[in-house]
């Protein structure tokens, strides 16, 4: 069988996106001189890989048993709560993270974050990863290809409210392995966790006036764009501008109306009659405030 084919028309048919990386990015420079990967025949003729860095060897999996390692290994996490989202430090060849799917109810996540290429390709081309790849509660991100993805997904997913349902978890001898990926990967989990609590005090404060803002625009969102609608007519080769008050507004002003035509202009609510009174009309204007004084628009 020809895993790579196998896999890559499974992630061209599921994960465009993934998929384009990987047919735009040169993937011999992201090859590491560092690392060697290889596969070799466990005890119970499963495969385990094996990678030699800096002259150590570092076993990925049991070279007895792999699948029954990581069995054992799934068990110590708990699966009792709802909407689980977990967060997985390395693919390896896959059996890791197959375990915990089958853990996983059917509306948890499993979001994958692979610091090496080298182990991705190579498990690529070893391993039918097609059941993770195809399963929509799988998200795979890899450093050097698609990691914006991991930052984008656990945001979206992360809230106050799933904070302590969260399972945090490490592929074995990878914290080892990639030290410094893995204090990264640490820093945007509990960047992640600050976010969603600051998002739970903001929706504390401001919940009675947002309950009512949604109940007085809900008979105007028949006539309104989303976000969404926009996608296709904003130009991706030209820039775009964030104008916000502030001293700086005033110095570059003469900058902002050299560059209206020529870049997507997105002004914050405050700084919108002031660009109004010197003829620049901005593209987009943003307001987050749910209490925001109305002068700002009229």
């Amino acid at each position: 069988m020809d895993f790579y084919q196998v896999n890559m028309e499974a992630i061209q048919s599921t994960r465009q996106y993934l998929f384009r990386q990987l047919q735009e990015c040169d993937l011999s420079k992201l090859k590491s001189n560092e690392i060697r990967v290889e596969s070799v025949e466990a005890r119970d003729g499963n495969l385990a890989m094996v990678l030699e860095r800096e002259s150590d060897i570092y076993r990925l999996n049991s070279a007895y048993k792999p699948a029954a390692e990581a069995v054992k290994w799934v068990e110590q996490f708990p699966f009792q709560n709802i909407n689980i989202v977990a967060c997985m430090f390395g693919l390896g060849n896959g059996i890791f993270a197959r375990e915990m799917m089958n853990k996983l109810g059917e509306k948890d996540v499993l979001l994958i974050f692979e610091p090496s290429p080298d182990i991705f390709m190579h498990t690529l081309q070893n391993y039918d990863i097609t059941g993770l790849l195809k399963e929509g509660r799988v998200s795979i991100s890899v450093e050097g290809i698609n990691q914006q993805e991991f930052v984008i997904l656990i945001n979206k997913y992360v809230t106050w409210m799933n904070l302590e349902s969260r399972i945090n978890c490490v592929h074995p001898q990878y914290e080892k392995i990639f030290q410094s990926s893995y204090q990264s990967y640490s820093k945007r989990l509990k960047d992640t966790k600050i976010r969603a609590l600051v998002n739970k005090n903001t929706e504390a404060f401001w919940g009675a006036a947002m309950s009512k803002n949604v109940i007085k625009n809900l008979k105007y969102l028949k006539y309104c764009n989303i976000l969404g609608d926009f996608y296709e007519d904003i130009p991706k080769d030209i820039p775009v501008i964030i104008v916000s008050a502030g001293p700086s507004l005033d110095k570059n002003i003469e900058e902002l109306k050299n560059a209206k035509g020529r870049s997507v202009i997105l002004s914050t609510d405050t700084a919108l009659k002031y660009l109004l009174v010197h003829n620049i009309t901005p593209d987009f204007v943003v307001t987050l405030d749910a209490s925001k004084a109305i002068r700002h628009f009229e």
